[in-house]
């Protein structure tokens, strides 16, 4: 549920939405282009497409809002489901090395197992944990899934694989770039933001804990502030069981309650 600190996180969001959105504005110039590829690959001749569930095999339709953030190896935009009246945020994939079908597969795979190993649904994940699970894995239809989609039509091949999730407001690391503009002095309202979100990234970490879980990448990029003005965690494809080893995650071993040591 939603707590004090969650809804002064919401309406400093309010306050500073069009500051946000500048800074939003500013870190999309240099990727622009990619960014148009990527869009035009996915949205071809008009601003809506149609994709199956890789999950329930169910069909939407996604209609593009905006472009959202650029990752190492992602795009992420905000799109409407035009039947439900939804909108979510839908991450699609470059492919290159680090992306290739079988890793997008491994990718999947171990996104998908982290609802499992929680033993909640994406829904109790993001209430309880904090934890920005999907609530869907999509692929354009009529063309396979994982592959290259719509090979030869740009210069940046994108995956036909996308996660679609709970749009957040802003991700942490564009906040900070948003508050040090605003506050070059430290304002009692910037320190206090600053106190809560430390304290929702205890809660977060703690409630890892509970579950005998560590997260491999808890970065700015990587934490989300929901329009409610909750922080949560993405990528769960790098959460792991205390004790087991894994190439995404750098958490020691130790990082865990002493009743899973």
């Amino acid at each position: 549920g939603l707590e004090a600190g969650d809804s002064f996180m919401r309406d400093l969001l309010k306050r500073e939405e069009e500051l946000i959105g500048y800074c939003r504005e500013e870190a999309l110039k240099e990727p622009a282009a990619m960014v148009a590829a990527v869009t035009a690959t996915v949205w071809q001749q008009n601003d809506e497409t149609t994709v199956d569930s890789l999950l329930s095999q169910g069909e939407r339709k996604l209609k593009l809002v905006d472009p959202l953030r650029v990752g190492d190896r992602s795009v992420v935009f905000l799109v409407r489901d035009v039947e439900r009246l939804e909108d979510f945020a839908l991450k699609v994939f470059t492919m290159g090395a680090e992306n290739s079908r079988s890793e997008l597969e491994r990718l999947h795979e171990a996104t998908f197992a982290a609802a499992r190993l929680l033993g909640e649904s994406p829904e109790e994940a993001r209430d309880r944990r904090r934890l920005l699970l999907p609530s869907d894995a999509v692929a354009v239809q009529s063309q396979p899934p994982f592959a290259q989609l719509s090979p030869g039509q740009s210069d940046y091949a994108v995956a036909n694989y996308f996660l679609l999730m709970p749009a957040a407001s802003v991700e942490l690391e564009l906040l900070f770039r948003a508050l040090d503009i605003v506050y070059v002095l430290r304002s009692k309202e910037d320190i206090l933001a600053l106190h809560i979100l430390t304290a929702q990234l205890i809660r977060l970490a703690a409630n890892l804990q509970s579950k005998g879980l560590v997260h491999g990448l808890f970065t700015p990029d990587n934490l989300f502030i929901m329009p409610d003005g909750r922080l949560m965690l993405g990528d769960v494809s790098v959460l792991r069981k205390v004790g087991t080893r894994g190439p995404a995650s750098s958490v020691p071993v130790t990082y865990a309650p002493r009743e899973f040591l």
